[in-house]
């Protein structure tokens, strides 16, 4: 069976794209760049939405053992957080 792509291989994919067309920004510039357009199409209210948006990301990174696994599944038997690396400018 051929399996598509997970969440996190489209994100990647997505960002690398954005990085590309931003004349290789940082991939944090990139993500939010993105993230900014989509809640502009996909948003009744993206100032708002922003906002709780970050909230939520801010609750996960508090509490790593709800942070997804590579099949997109919250990982319920984990005994150790998953290690991710984040470089900031």
């Amino acid at each position: 069976m051929i399996q598509g792509p997970t969440s996190i291989q489209l994100l990647d994919a997505a960002v690398e794209q954005e990085r590309e067309l931003l004349g290789r920004a940082e991939p944090v510039v990139a993500l939010a760049s993105l993230l900014a357009r989509w809640l502009l199409v996909r948003s009744d209210d993206p100032h708002i939405d922003v906002v709780g948006l970050f909230a939520q990301a801010h609750a996960y990174v508090q509490k790593p053992d709800r942070l997804l696994t590579d099949t997109g599944r919250a990982a319920a038997n984990q005994t150790e957080p998953k290690q991710i690396e984040i470089n900031l400018p």
